[in-house]
């Protein structure tokens, strides 16, 4: 198929896609629609392969996802939207894999969790927050394996868990603390 291609939802007259072709293959932007009319994702075409940007979308034009490509792959930033126009998480992404600080977040606008990434492996710091913004966890990561000392608190502030990973594994003394501090567990 050459040109504009527009195929239909059933027998309606309301378009289900809108595409290009160019030498038989997909080129440029895609356009799908539901079966009431709206557009509900966007795409862009090289070659058959998505290259560039891909926005999804809620009824009423509401963006839920926008992320980006490249030959094929999720290449730049992704971006994901609570259905309130909300960003629900946010990253990077290198030749399809998470790639530096990738962060997701409740509802409100706070954060819930950063990790950082490195070529879709965890590597570096890995945080995770109570619903009120406070630090709930934290670890690093190395090659996709917790490693070193772990923390986690309860929403005062105060030590709730302390221990170590060793190649992605618990090791040595776990310490499980109740809110005054004494040790509950070890």
């Amino acid at each position: 198929h050459e040109g504009i291609k527009v195929t239909y939802h059933g027998n309606s007259e309301i378009p289900a896609a809108i595409e290009n072709f160019v030498h038989g293959k997909l080129q440029g932007e895609r356009i799908i629609l539901n079966r009431n009319g709206y557009i509900v994702k966007t795409e862009n075409y090289k070659d058959n392969l998505l290259h560039g940007k891909v926005i999804r979308y809620k009824q009423g034009g509401v963006v839920l996802l926008r992320e980006h490509y490249q030959n094929g792959l999720l290449h730049g930033k992704r971006e994901k939207f609570y259905a309130e126009k909300k960003l629900q998480e946010s990253g990077e992404y290198v030749n399809g894999s998470k790639h530096g600080r990738y962060t997701w977040y409740y509802s409100d606008g706070t954060v819930n969790t950063e990790y950082v990434y490195d070529h879709g492996l965890q590597d570096g710091e890995q945080k995770t927050f109570h619903s009120g913004g406070e630090l709930e966890t934290f670890v690093w990561a190395y090659q996709g394996k917790n490693e070193g000392d772990f923390t986690r608190y309860f929403a005062n502030g105060k030590i709730k868990e302390t221990g170590e990973y060793k190649d992605g594994l618990k090791e040595g003394k776990w310490l499980t603390y109740n809110e005054a501090g004494k040790v509950i567990s070890a």
